[in-house]
């Protein structure tokens, strides 16, 4: 099983929405309405910097936002916007922050007289043996069919299977819906960390318009890599970080 869309599917959105979601069963999840979803959600300075960098690329493995751009205000009263990131590819993963300072210009808006800053970790993986790449296939009627209704979650892993998230849990994630004509398509991305080794997971259904008493079936690839190397990464969306080189 590849993770691709269904043969004849056109994937250009009519609508996009995005986590956190709320669960009926695993057959349905409620976004909230979004114009950005995903890593289209990392500012557009920051993400043309990264490719100039060569950080990241045409075709991850898996990336998200798992932390939504948000205002946020400090004790001495100043504010700033921040959000959190990942990309993966076989070759590595970078997880990253980006921030900068706002000014307020009225009861709710907010004017940046700044640059974005970008603090991160670039891991690398290693490239004998490669990553190892797993496919899944999780029927729908797992744990919730039949109209069964869940509770809300407030975490994109809560909405697939547990034997698909639980070795993502305590890693970054992120969920978002695209909804097309007499489709709906929906992604889960996750990766986390270990001490040497990274997980990263890509799950999708589809769901034709329509009354159906189906749950949609997971499609899901997970790659496990094995680490290497390691380090920081922090500079301006407008400047290479002190002596930074990219790769080949």
């Amino acid at each position: 099983m590849q993770l691709t869309p269904w043969p004849g599917e056109d994937r250009s959105p009519s609508r996009r929405e995005s986590g956190p979601p709320a669960v009926r069963g695993l057959g349905r999840i409620d976004y909230v309405p979004a114009e950005r979803v995903g890593f289209d959600l990392v500012p557009d300075p920051v993400d043309e910097r990264l490719r100039q960098l060569g950080l990241i690329g045409p075709s991850p493995f898996c990336a998200g936002c798992a932390r939504r751009p948000v205002v946020r205000r400090r004790r001495d009263g100043s504010a700033y916007e921040t959000g959190e990131a990942f990309w993966l590819d076989t070759e590595h993963l970078l997880s990253f922050s980006f921030t900068r300072a706002v000014v307020r210009v009225g009861p709710r808006s907010f004017r940046p007289p700044g640059r974005w800053r970008l603090d991160g970790e670039l891991v690398r993986f290693a490239e004998v043996g490669g990553p190892v790449r797993s496919n899944w296939m999780l029927e729908g009627d797992v744990g919730g069919g039949n109209g069964t209704v869940a509770l809300p979650v407030t975490h994109p892993l809560d909405v697939l299977p547990p034997e698909l998230a639980r070795p993502l849990r305590g890693g970054k994630a992120d969920a978002w819906m695209e909804y097309g004509d007499g489709w709906t398509f929906e992604t889960v991305v996750a990766v986390r960390t270990g001490e040497d080794r990274v997980l990263a997971l890509r799950a999708a259904r589809r769901e034709a318009s329509g009354p159906s008493t189906a749950t949609p079936s997971w499609r899901a690839e997970t790659l496990d890599a094995r680490v290497v190397d390691s380090r920081c990464v922090s500079f301006g969306a407008d400047r290479a970080p002190e002596g930074w080189m990219p790769g080949p």
